[in-house]
């Protein structure tokens, strides 16, 4: 991990993704967590002040409503960390950090990802 400023928008700042996870993971046992998961953007929520930059995504789909999350974009990386419940009401952590791409928007990408998590069913699993 290397953290170059605090703004985390430093292009030599790398933070792996799984500590990220580990982060949101962890802070769920603090007393604050439940103001902090409400103070998250959440995907879909039409209200700029609900959904801020989930608010046009994910739409019409189990996503919606359902991931809070938290975006961060710069030239080259861009990332989608927080929350989401699957299909059959577990509850997910999950961090997305895509790094050094050329195309001009990832978004879809995460948002495929979180849809499927959101569309997961954990008693299909194999033992």
């Amino acid at each position: 991990m290397r953290i170059r400023d605090g703004s985390g928008i430093s292009h030599v700042t790398n933070i792996p993704a799984n500590e990220l996870s580990k982060l949101l993971y962890s802070v769920q046992q603090e007393e604050w967590y439940p103001v902090y998961l409400n103070a998250l953007p959440v995907a879909g929520a039409s209200n700029r002040l609900e959904g801020g930059t989930l608010r046009n995504r994910m739409k019409g789909t189990l996503a919606e409503g359902n991931v809070k999350a938290k975006t961060g974009t710069i030239t080259g990386a861009t990332s989608l960390s927080g929350y989401v419940t699957t299909k059959d009401g577990k509850d997910l952590v999950f961090s997305i950090i895509l790094n050094n791409f050329m195309a001009s928007n990832l978004r879809d990408i995460e948002d495929k990802i979180a849809v499927a998590l959101a569309e997961y069913d954990t008693s299909k699993e194999h033992d």
